[in-house]
């Protein structure tokens, strides 16, 4: 009779369980779209349209603190300069905010020349 029992639990966690975690992963990427999308048309208000500004979410997790990323292109970090002030205040608790910029380091104009110079 035990025997029963235990094989019914196992068979019933191995069904339920990889529906709870997908339920659990489902209402996660919900809670991502919905903080996006708030968060998107909060930099859309300030910049007064839409703008090279684009943002991710990466949702809480017991383990982990949730993460809103602001990226914007190379020498356009001033439209974050703008938008800063009413993004900052609709991050949620438990989030923080991080700024990503595509700038890079080019190396300088003679460093390079003189390695163009070498190969030819």
């Amino acid at each position: 009779m035990i025997e029963f029992f235990v094989a019914a639990f196992l068979m019933g966690s191995l069904i339920v369980g990889p529906l709870g975690w997908r339920r659990w992963q489902d209402r996660r990427r919900a809670r991502e779209l919905l903080i996006r999308a708030d968060i998107q048309h909060t930099v859309d208000r300030a910049l007064g349209g839409e703008s090279f500004v684009t943002v991710e979410v990466e949702a809480r997790a017991p383990w982990r603190r949730g993460r809103v990323v602001l990226a914007v292109p190379a020498f356009y970090e001033w439209l974050v300069e703008r938008a800063w002030r009413p993004v900052i205040e609709r991050v949620p608790p438990g989030y923080e905010l991080v700024v990503r910029s595509s700038r890079f380091e080019q190396p300088p104009m003679g460093a390079r020349h003189d390695a163009v110079k070498t190969a030819a």
